[in-house]
């Protein structure tokens, strides 16, 4: 049996020939087959196909659909050259080069993704793709030709953060966004993938652009932008530090908001910010637990919602009084626990007006989260109202909450019997003219406190 179809099978029909499937056990298809059939619309390739020869469909103007099925190892120079037709390509995961000008002068081509499979793109292998706006490289290590992009320009380039893609756009002056997720240092997942991808405790939902962690325990996770993960029910899902530098931070979001739903639960630690967003983070429902060596949650230019759930905040440093909660938080029938393992004072910044804050802890706590300590609340909004409890010991602690003027509720809703010891510490909410409402569950009428 053939395994490959050369030159002379179809020539009579270059002219008239409009779709054509190619029969099983051919392995290869020979150079220059198909070029210039200038009526060829669709071809269909068996799976035993391994490599597309130089040319085979070039100048195929009027090629509109065409299968790479997963056995395809290599498309050959210019295979696909001149196909102006050729509007959507999937590339199977099995493919490793992409040859010399493969894709050349396709100008009905918008959008592309490259598999992680892929080590090697061709000079020129897309150049002059005028209408080429995204291509999607998740390799972080591909070699890519000379001129690869020439005249794409409109051209984003998707890749993985200090990649080589990355690299090539910088040198080459092509914008380049880093919206690959690094998942455990070696998982690369592409936020436009068109295909579902899973590993170890994750899964990447390709419709619905979602990580989800099921019992995931690893390394960090890092997307160059918005990032949405969701905590499967009873999971528990444990990100640390490993020894690279990305591990620095547990979930990192480079140019993006971090978005965190699901009801299961997220331990991070022994990274030095647990999680960092550029833009904002927003927590929906779930467990979420964070010790960092220096900050638990950092939001550098957007917000800290947290609008359901259970959070827990801690800074470990023992020098420097990081904030275990830095940025500006907009809570909402939240829980939200800040401890520091009695090493450091732990700050919750920039709570903004909302229904209510809630900073305390139980019984039910980790050691990292022992005691409401010193200055644990500062800037507070004018509306807000700070509700706290412990079992065990100091509700509020000394200076917790020392002039800040904008309080004007405070509550103390969670006592019960099993408390003992101080419910508001020495000079916790000294020179409060503003307290017009503090109500405590153990006491007899509410009074205005100065």
């Amino acid at each position: 049996m053939k395994t490959n179809i050369d030159c002379s099978d179809h020539s009579s029909q270059r002219q008239t020939l409009k779709e054509i499937s190619l029969p099983d056990a051919v392995t290869e298809i020979d150079s220059r087959l198909f070029r210039d059939y200038l009526h060829l619309q669709k071809v269909t390739l068996p799976n035993s196909v391994v490599r597309i020869g130089n040319e085979a469909f070039s100048a195929c103007s009027n090629l509109t659909d065409i299968n790479i099925p997963d056995s395809v190892t290599s498309i050959g120079e210019r295979s696909f050259a001149n196909c102006e037709s050729l509007k959507k390509l999937e590339l199977p995961e099995s493919l490793n080069y992409i040859g010399k000008e493969a894709f050349l002068g396709c100008t009905g081509l918008v959008e592309i993704y490259i598999p992680k499979s892929v080590l090697s793109i061709g000079d020129m292998a897309f150049a002059d793709c005028v209408n080429l706006k995204d291509i999607y490289i998740v390799n972080p290590d591909v070699t890519i030709g000379n001129g690869a992009f020439d005249n794409c320009d409109y051209l984003l380039i998707h890749c993985p953060f200090r990649s080589t893609a990355c690299e090539y756009a910088i040198s080459s002056g092509i914008q380049f966004l880093p919206d690959v997720i690094c998942i455990n240092q070696t998982n690369y997942v592409p936020t436009y993938s068109p295909k579902d991808i899973s590993g170890d405790g994750w899964y990447w939902n390709s419709e619905k652009k979602i990580l989800s962690l099921d019992n995931y325990d690893g390394g960090s996770i890092f997307a160059g932008a918005d990032l949405t993960i969701e905590l499967k029910p009873s999971s528990k899902n444990y990100i640390s530090k490993s020894q690279t530098m990305q591990d620095i931070i547990g979930l990192y979001s480079l140019d993006g908001e971090i978005k965190i739903q699901g009801d299961g639960k997220l331990f991070i630690e022994k990274c030095d910010t647990g999680i960092y967003a550029n833009d904002s983070i927003r927590i929906s429902s779930g467990e979420v637990t964070v010790v960092g060596n220096f900050e638990g949650l950092h939001a550098e230019n957007g917000e800290i919602s947290i609008l359901g759930g259970t959070v827990y905040a801690a800074s470990l440093n023992k020098k420097t009084p990081y904030p275990a909660i830095n940025g500006n938080v907009r809570p909402n029938n939240a829980r939200i626990f800040a401890g520091d393992n009695q090493v450091s004072p732990i700050l919750v910044n920039h709570y903004t007006d909302q229904k209510y804050v809630c900073i305390t802890h139980d019984e039910s706590c980790n050691p990292e989260f022992s005691r409401i300590i010193n200055q644990v609340v500062y800037n507070i909004g004018e509306n807000a109202q700070v509700i706290t409890g412990n079992n065990y010991g100091t509700v509020i602690g000394k200076d917790a909450i020392i002039n800040r003027s904008k309080i004007t509720n405070l509550h103390n809703d969670e006592i019960n019997d099993k408390f003992s010891g101080t419910i508001i510490g020495d000079d916790a909410i000294i020179n409060r003219s503003n307290i017009m409402n503090s109500h405590d569950s153990m006491c007899g009428e509410d009074e205005p406190d100065e």
